[in-house]
């Protein structure tokens, strides 16, 4: 069964010599880990071995991935240096799983740059969103959000809708002209509730809003986050002005948005409807008007990503190596975070937790997604996807 899904024979070749070497190093690894980790192995993709760490091209390896999102029993990952976006169409039951589809590519061996179009990607250094119908991603060096009606199903499949551009063939930062609201530039993660589509419109300082998902091309956002109006981009730390929004994510209630520039992560109690309204906790900072950085239990060093999970809180703390853990979403400026994962302790903050690639240590985590199947990590530097069950 192996061998009939493993299409590269090199890599079919060094899966039987490393399956069993695999296991054995999981089995001791797990026993050498020591137990303020708190993470128990479940998966691994992208690598043949926790201490794996390269980049590469093929159906199983991966290059920058920055996004992973779980819907309808699918898996779907941003393989952002591969300039594409792979989906299982199952969510994989074990290690070394080929995905079925990639777009952005005409096959899982390519890697083009190539001229926008509604088929191309160009650094999508983003995760997805979809409502189990839509898919949609930013592409973020072609300064866009593309939307597919339905999941694709086949290769390269085109989108069908594009936000930030006029047209499919346009890839200019704020379509080369002024911030409005239907530009952006270099948009990242984006998520989806309630039929809203939110964008972090990452260059551009603030989060775009779409109350119902968008039906034409170029089509202008509702709502602006983080600055005054659709038509300024400045830099600030206020409570309701940011200065580098990486990651949005929602419950379908509150917002939560990763403001990396001001190493902080705001939270509105529920999704705003009015422009440059007021976030109601920071976490991170003491404050609104405070951006230091730090480790510990209350600080933050550069985070890029959030999710929620039964009631519970995930902080990707970038530049700490991390993801921190809140039992349930704060209602208090400054709140401390219940575990970190990823470094024995609330004050490290090293790489690796130190040392060298670890199946419980991180290098950037660059997406968190908590799920029923347990922890999901999109590992940036070490090229992989790590999945882990938790407490």
């Amino acid at each position: 069964m192996a061998s009939r899904r493993l299409r590269n024979s090199g890599l079919v070749a060094e899966y039987y010599r490393n399956r069993s070497t695999d296991i054995l190093h999981a089995n001791y690894s797990r026993s050498r880990t020591p137990a303020s980790f708190n993470l128990k192995l479940s998966r691994l993709l992208g690598q043949t071995l926790y201490t794996g760490n390269a980049s590469g091209l093929s159906s199983l390896q991966l290059n920058i991935p920055h996004g992973i999102l779980f819907i309808n029993g699918k898996m779907i990952c941003t393989d952002t240096a591969n300039n594409r976006i792979l989906i299982w169409n199952k969510i994989p039951a074990r290690n070394f799983i080929e995905p079925n589809i990639v777009l952005g590519q005409p096959d899982f061996n390519t890697n083009g740059w190539y001229s926008a179009s509604s088929s191309t990607l160009n650094n999508p250094y983003s995760n997805c969103a979809s409502d189990g119908t839509f898919l949609a991603i930013s592409d973020s060096c072609n300064n866009r959000v593309l939307i597919w009606n339905q999941i694709p199903t086949q290769n390269n499949a085109p989108a069908d809708i594009v936000l930030g551009q006029a047209n499919f063939s346009s890839a200019g930062d704020n379509r080369g002209g002024a911030v409005a609201a239907n530009t952006l530039s270099y948009p990242c993660h984006l998520c989806t509730a309630n039929g809203k589509l939110i964008v972090a419109d990452l260059a551009n300082r603030r989060i775009l809003i779409w109350n119902s998902l968008p039906t034409a091309n170029g089509q202008a956002a509702d709502v602006v986050l983080g600055q005054w109006d659709f038509n300024s981009n400045v830099w600030s730390t206020a409570q309701n002005l940011t200065t580098n929004i990486e990651g949005v994510a929602t419950d379908g209630q509150k917002l939560i948005a990763a403001d990396k520039g001001n190493n902080r992560v705001l939270i509105w109690n529920t999704i705003p409807t009015s422009n440059a309204a007021n976030a109601d906790v920071v976490i991170g900072q003491s404050s609104f008007s405070a951006n230091s950085s730090g480790a510990s239990a209350s600080q933050l060093y550069g985070p890029t990503t959030a999710s929620i999970h039964n009631g519970r809180m995930f902080i990707g703390d970038r530049g700490n190596h991390r993801i921190l853990r809140f039992n349930t979403i704060p209602a208090v400026n400054g709140a401390s975070a219940d575990k970190v994962y990823g470094q024995s302790n609330f004050s490290a903050a090293s790489a690796n937790a130190g040392g060298t690639t670890f199946e419980s240590g991180f290098n950037e985590p660059s997406s968190v997604v908590m799920t029923d199947y347990g922890l999901f990590v999109c590992d940036k530097f070490n090229n992989r996807i790590i999945g882990y069950l938790t407490d």
